[in-house]
């Protein structure tokens, strides 16, 4: 595969620590970040020449989400691809930082929405409120209380309304919403769909 292109450039490279889908087993990567891919590769220890990696996947961010999960800690993140979840885990705070500063930079600018930017206080909030979100884990699944902030085309949300900044966001442009029924005493469910993901949330009672 060529990844030369006139619009293409590097962004940053390093090794992490990944798990794919509900697999809790932890692969170490080297991957690379350019505007618009995050590709996953691994370290050919057979060959002679140190910087020899074998292509193992990659991520075109424009289709991608990336979420911030409890479970993961402060080290790790989840980023939502093509129905898959990748789940991310730095070796440093600061590693872990960047990483997820320099990713959501790169998704925001390729969805051309200036309403990403997380800290963003010019967009009107057009609703606000509490709503449950499903939380799929490494391990199992589970809903969890945040509070939404709704903001042009984009729905920002995060554990508390006094929070600074969102934990993560949202971007409606390509969804559709749908019903969805949950099994349980879950009020008012939904869903909100595109090519990518699947986002169940529900009423906070």
């Amino acid at each position: 595969k060529n990844l030369v292109e006139p619009h293409r450039y590097w962004m940053k490279e390093g090794s992490i620590l990944l798990s794919i889908g509900e697999s809790t087993k932890q692969s170490e990567m080297y991957i690379f970040l350019l505007n618009d891919l995050l590709i996953f590769t691994k370290r050919n220890k057979l060959s002679s020449i140190s910087k020899l990696y074998a292509y193992e996947g990659e991520i075109q961010l424009q289709s991608a989400n990336l979420y911030l999960e409890d479970e993961l800690g402060a080290l790790g993140f989840r980023l939502s691809y093509l129905h898959q979840d990748y789940y991310v885990t730095a070796k440093t705070l600061e590693e872990s930082i960047f990483w997820k500063d320099e990713i959501l930079a790169a998704i925001n600018r390729l969805n051309d929405s200036a309403s990403l930017r997380i800290g963003d206080t010019n967009k009107t909030v057009l609703r606000q409120g509490c709503m449950q979100k499903k939380t799929k884990g490494v391990i199992s699944t589970s809903w969890k209380l945040y509070f939404f902030e709704l903001k042009g085309q984009t729905l920002f949300y995060s554990p508390h309304e006094t929070d600074p900044y969102p934990k993560s966001v949202i971007n409606l442009k390509d969804m559709k919403l749908q019903r969805h029924n949950e099994v349980g005493k879950r009020m008012c469910c939904f869903k909100l769909v595109s090519s990518s993901e699947e986002i169940i949330l529900a009423s906070p009672k």
